[in-house]
């Protein structure tokens, strides 16, 4: 079974080839009959060179560490106050104290419209609703 990560890695891969080959490609193309410029770009395809490889020391793990760190550091030194969750007290405009009776043809089309997925801050899954409606709608017609 493969990860996100894994396959994320072998897209990742498989774009960097095919851009490597059409860079080569275009090389090729455009030099048709330069026989200096394809040879070189040949030699460049088959000899791998060792310039491009960094070596690894603790003293070059320890910059990098310190140089994010450093990042990190200024980000949060730039966000000046902590997120606030706070909210004003809402205003009523009129109270709630007359409220229609609910039927079984109302109640029937409100669960029929629910989504099966809900809502995450939903108190009850809809698909419960759902599979115990034939034992809860008398009860819920009587609230």
């Amino acid at each position: 079974r493969k990860t996100t990560t894994t396959t994320t890695w072998a897209c990742y891969q498989k774009v960097v080839r095919d851009a490597r080959n059409k860079f080569f490609s275009n090389i090729i193309t455009a030099s048709f009959g330069n026989q200096r410029v394809l040879y070189q770009t040949l030699n460049a395809v088959l000899s791998a060179s060792d310039h491009h490889s960094l070596t690894t020391s603790d003293a070059l793990c320890t910059q990098f560490l310190k140089f994010f760190l450093g990042k990190i550091a200024s980000i949060q030194a730039q966000i000046s106050s902590p997120y606030v969750t706070s909210f004003p007290e809402p205003i009523l405009h009129r109270s709630l104290d007359n409220f229609d009776l609910l039927s079984l043809s109302s109640l029937e089309n409100l669960l029929s419209a629910l989504k099966p997925s809900g809502s995450p801050v939903g108190p009850v899954p809809p698909h419960l609703l759902k599979e115990t409606y034939s034992v809860t709608v008398t009860a819920a017609l009587m609230l």
